[in-house]
């Protein structure tokens, strides 16, 4: 029979172990969502998406304190792309898009609110864009509708299927949240030749 120590080592231990799976996993996620972006932004060359050092804290430089940031081939941030990027993979069956469809979106409203945050304190000018998915699912971006209107603004209107919205207080749309798939995401910003027109 094992003693009161003992079992708090062994209950220590197992959560050290899911501590550093967890980890190894959202560097998975964030490696998966560079190398996206990197051909998305930057197919024909003049750069690449990097994963910023220190867990999105490199330096204390404001620009890099999200998960990803965008530099050119001459080794500068790419300020083309005023975008906040935080990744989030998961690997709890309880968190699929199939309980967003209902307007749950639950935690991922909680993780975007951080992200508004600690984008406004670090780098306001940014807009923040939270990448996420579960086991077996692919990637969705998700943002305020505010954030998406200024897409819109700048990529022209969304035409493609699986966009997700909920109204969470107000019937006033700067209250809801907007979910789509990073590669519905991808097509609207290559047909909108947004790079070509900064």
């Amino acid at each position: 029979m094992p003693t009161e120590k003992e079992k708090k080592e062994a209950l220590a231990l197992k959560r050290s172990r899911a501590a550093k799976k967890a980890s190894r996993k959202g560097r998975q996620g964030e490696y998966e969502v560079r190398d996206i972006l990197s051909e998305l932004f930057y197919s024909s060359g003049g750069g690449a998406c990097h994963k910023t050092p220190l867990s999105g804290a490199w330096g204390g430089m404001p620009i890099l304190s999200g998960d990803l940031v965008c530099i050119t081939d001459k080794g500068l941030i790419d300020t083309r792309l005023p975008f906040f990027w935080e990744v989030k993979f998961r690997a709890r069956r309880e968190w699929t898009p199939y309980r967003y469809l209902a307007g749950e979106f639950g935690i991922l409203k909680d993780w975007y609110e951080v992200e508004k945050k600690k984008c406004a304190r670090n780098q306001g000018n940014l807009l923040p864009l939270l990448v996420w998915r579960a086991n077996e699912t692919p990637w969705f971006v998700f943002m305020d509708i505010g954030a998406f209107m200024l897409l819109e603004d700048s990529l022209g209107m969304y035409g493609y299927g699986g966009k997700v919205e909920s109204v969470w207080e107000h019937e006033e749309a700067e209250d809801g949240y907007v979910m789509i798939p990073l590669k519905d995401f991808c097509k609207w910003f290559e047909k909108s030749g947004f790079l070509k027109q900064t």
